[in-house]
């Protein structure tokens, strides 16, 4: 997953009005922390013209699927199956970025 993220990104969508929004991404990674920085910025530009524009920044942390197995059994959950949460093939690969997983209790 990290191998593939890029430190700027952006992407259209339309909006139901009909207008567009464009986020524009930028990330750190810090590696040792295993913590991922982004700060958007959106613009939305209107269909009558003109536009308004909005920053957030968001502040992940990332974890191995090993790492989550062991934070679930910690807290007493069996994992019974790790998939993909915006994905339809099942199958988690190095562009993963977000993960389900399905556990039952240990005892």
């Amino acid at each position: 997953m990290l191998r593939h993220a890029a430190p700027v990104g952006v992407r259209r969508f339309a909006t139901p009005a009909g207008g567009e929004l464009v986020r524009i991404s930028e990330s750190t990674i810090d590696y040792a922390a295993q913590a991922l920085r982004v700060a958007y910025e959106l613009i939305e530009l209107k269909p009558e013209g003109g536009f308004e524009r909005s920053r957030e920044t968001q502040h992940n942390r990332f974890f191995s699927l090993e790492e989550m197995r062991a934070l679930m059994a910690a807290g007493g959950l069996a994992v019974e199956s790790f998939v993909p949460a915006y994905g339809d093939d099942g199958v988690i690969d190095d562009r993963t970025w977000h993960v389900l997983a399905f556990a039952t209790s240990a005892a």
